[in-house]
């Protein structure tokens, strides 16, 4: 049990009327790998990956090919046109990696948007569950993040009085 997780559980547990709170936990990580909802994000991922490896594979294919032609044609070339070949060769190089690192940026915003809404309704989903079962409250499993806590144990306003009084008397 992480540091913070032990001490948010004991604050909840002075806090509460009760000598026990009733804390829920949430392992988001098996949300997304066990839900309907994950289970098609991974999918369309994977769908959109492959894509992306059918246009890399091209270009492999064609910078390929023109590396075997240009070692087999590079006795017969002039020096003007070695370095045409060569740089032709190098611009292809070049638009494999550029065309690579944009493929994968691109996954990559992808999945953040996808999460992103995951993470969205699975809080929405949660905070009712929390409130019709009586929950004090539900951290996540791998990141100890509160996903939900009862007005029981929100202590903000009493943060921000405090605070306030601080910074006006410093003021």
């Amino acid at each position: 049990m992480s540091k913070l997780t032990a001490l948010v559980v004991a604050a909840v547990l002075m806090m509460s009327g009760t000598a026990f709170a009733k804390i829920g936990v949430v392992n988001f990580q098996k949300v997304l790998s066990t839900s309907d909802s994950g289970k098609s994000v991974y999918n369309r991922l994977k769908t959109k990956a492959a894509e992306f490896d059918t246009e890399l594979e091209k270009l492999s294919k064609e910078i390929t090919k023109l590396q075997n032609d240009f070692e087999k044609q590079s006795n017969l070339l002039t020096p003007e046109a070695k370095d045409k070949k060569s740089a032709e060769i190098n611009r292809l190089v070049r638009e494999f990696n550029g065309a690579k690192k944009d493929y994968s940026n691109q996954l990559q915003r992808i999945e953040a948007r996808y999460l992103k809404d995951i993470e969205s309704e699975v809080l929405t989903i949660t905070e009712k569950l929390g409130k019709e079962l009586n929950y004090e409250l539900i951290v996540e499993f791998q990141h100890a993040g509160v996903m939900y806590f009862s007005d029981k144990v929100d202590i903000t306003d009493i943060v921000i009085e405090r605070y306030n009084k601080e910074w006006n008397v410093k003021k």
